[in-house]
């Protein structure tokens, strides 16, 4: 019995589930105190039966053999059984975890905390989904859309974003994703820590402060720079700000702000120079504060999300 427990304990260690090893050798340790203890004596009961009624001792031994024999086998039987379902539970039935989702519509952005402690800002027409509880060695939240990240520090459970285009692996930081379906892109900015993103099919590249990541998957194209990240964050932050930008570069803003397309006239407007500040509100208020900033141009409507920006700004 010795020699099988010590089996036991070196197949328990070469797999990875500590607490169902722990198990499985209280399991052992019980069935074989039980047999010792607790089970009658075959031979001796049937040695007794034999006296009272007239049968050889001889034939008692053997026939008490048997049936001890075959009380063993019974008993390893049922533990191979218990063995087995256990591990089956182990690798195919996990504790379900309740999945929650959070999502905004085109209107509204929500802020909300993760059971980590983790704090999650959702952009608009955007979705989360994550377990109600973490558990295991990583903390795993699936993204489509836009969110900002303010991660609780666990060095020992990695904290991952899954998204259509790749994934953001971090073990506690700020920072910024952005996977829009439609776009078929993923953006990553840090505000604070360390960030390694997985684009889709592709190697990982780490991230420090400031750092700004950009990854197209129609061409697979990777673009590294760096930002301050301000006007980036205008949906969470609430404000947009350029100073002596082209109007090209503010309109891009308002477009990906938004969600909307704007075309501007020609090329000489498009380069014209701008200092635009502004609180972020509704999408009138913008092209109205645009229109007063740069004075000679008009903002029009050309469809449903789509607007013409005409006229003259340069001096």
């Amino acid at each position: 019995m010795i020699d099988k427990l010590k089996g036991l304990k070196q197949w328990l260690q070469a797999g990875k589930d500590v607490h169902g090893a722990e198990q499985l050798e209280e399991l052992w340790a019980a069935a074989s105190s039980y047999k010792r203890s607790t089970l009658p004596n075959p031979e001796t009961a049937f040695e007794k039966f034999s006296a009272r009624h007239g049968l050889s001792q001889t034939a008692g031994r053997k026939t008490g053999r048997i049936r001890k024999l075959n009380l063993l086998r019974a008993a390893a039987a049922v533990l191979v059984l218990v063995v087995a379902g256990f591990l089956l539970k182990s690798v195919f039935f996990a504790p379900d975890v309740a999945m929650l989702t959070v999502a905004t519509d085109a209107q509204t952005t929500k802020v909300f905390s993760l059971s980590d402690g983790s704090v999650v800002t959702l952009n608009r027409n955007s979705q989360l989904i994550y377990p109600e509880k973490f558990s295991g060695d990583i903390r795993t939240v699936q993204l489509v859309g836009e969110g900002f990240f303010e991660v609780s520090a666990d060095k020992a459970h990695p904290f991952i974003v899954e998204t259509e285009a790749g994934q953001v692996r971090v073990l506690g930081t700020k920072f910024n994703v952005r996977a829009f379906p439609e776009e078929h892109s993923l953006e990553v900015f840090v505000k604070e820590g360390r960030v390694a993103v997985m684009p889709k099919g592709g190697k990982s590249y780490e991230l420090d402060p400031g750092a700004f990541l950009a990854f197209d998957q129609a061409s697979a194209k990777i673009g590294l720079t760096r930002k301050s990240g301000d006007n980036d964050l205008a949906w969470k932050t609430g404000k947009l700000s350029y100073q002596n930008a082209p109007v090209s570069e503010v309109v891009k803003a308002v477009e990906r702000l938004y969600g909307v397309k704007a075309s501007i006239e020609n090329e000489d407007l498009a380069d014209c120079p701008v200092y635009f500040n502004v609180s972020v509100g509704k999408l009138q208020d913008i092209w109205n504060v645009l229109e007063t900033t740069c004075k000679g141009i008009d903002v029009e409507v050309a469809g449903e999300d789509e607007f013409l920006i005409r006229g003259h700004c340069c001096q």
